[in-house]
């Protein structure tokens, strides 16, 4: 279902130039240095704008940080939807088993920004229990994790890694994780690692760039977009035709 989705996005979006090269596209992504721990001092303001440590967001409870662009027209808000539907899909309690924040890496985005993307794609659940931070700090805080992000003036936006932070209570990071590729399961081990056992930091080979029209190795031209719309056309055509012939069949044997 996930890849629908992303396919579906992929369809629907128009093709745009980039603005930054491959080389720089190469420094963005999360690495975070070993050892890597989250400053729980630093400052920031939250979408009521009141202003709050990210401590206190935290709240000694281990925690799912994304960084995200509450301005964003690409994957920011679609990546938020699937960590708040994997979070549901767990048998854990927001603000009781894991704290859910979410750091703006956006310096003009403010209160107001926040509060527009929690109601554009934000629910009930651990969607309605996230934490969503702007201000200043949030660059000493990606410094701090190894998230690089570069802004891209031709476009007006920001090319950044879609990974998820696990953060153990005391702010070290214990996992990180595929944003598009998440499920109930995986995050729930994860937090439930980070809790228990924080050491021992798991990366992953998928890398999903949130950044006009390239997740994985750039900017697409005219021929390319049109070669992928066509693909993807194809691909839910396809899944359509199984779903219906599978219903059909099933209507039979009853």
């Amino acid at each position: 279902m996930k890849a629908i989705v992303l396919l579906m996005l992929l369809f629907a979006w128009p093709g745009v130039k980039s603005g930054l090269t491959q080389h720089e596209l190469a420094s963005v992504g999360a690495a975070p240095p070993a050892n890597a721990r989250a400053p729980l001092s630093l400052a920031f303001v939250d979408a009521a704008g009141a202003r709050r440590t990210l401590g206190q967001a935290m709240a000694g409870r281990p925690t799912v940080l994304v960084f995200a662009d509450y301005t964003c027209r690409y994957l920011c808000g679609p990546g938020l939807v699937l960590t708040a539907a994997a979070l549901d899909a767990t048998r854990l309690a927001p603000g009781r088993d894991y704290s859910f924040v979410v750091i703006g890496i956006n310096p003009r985005d403010g209160p107001a920004q926040a509060r527009a993307m929690r109601a554009a794609r934000l629910r009930p659940g651990a969607g309605a229990a996230a934490q969503l931070l702007s201000g200043g700090a949030g660059a000493v805080l990606a410094a701090a994790l190894g998230y690089h992000y570069l802004y891209d003036a031709q476009l007006g936006q920001y090319a950044h890694d879609t990974a998820v932070y696990i953060l153990a209570p005391d702010g070290r990071v214990s996992r990180i994780l595929p944003q598009f590729a998440l499920t109930g399961a995986g995050i729930a081990g994860a937090l439930e690692h980070a809790a228990t056992r924080p050491a021992g930091l798991l990366t992953t080979p998928l890398r999903i760039i949130c950044y006009c029209l390239q997740p994985l190795t750039g900017a697409f031209d005219a021929p390319a977009v049109f070669a992928l719309r066509t693909a993807c056309l194809g691909f839910l055509v396809a899944a359509g035709a199984a779903f219906l012939m599978l219903r059909r069949a099933r209507e039979r044997r009853r």
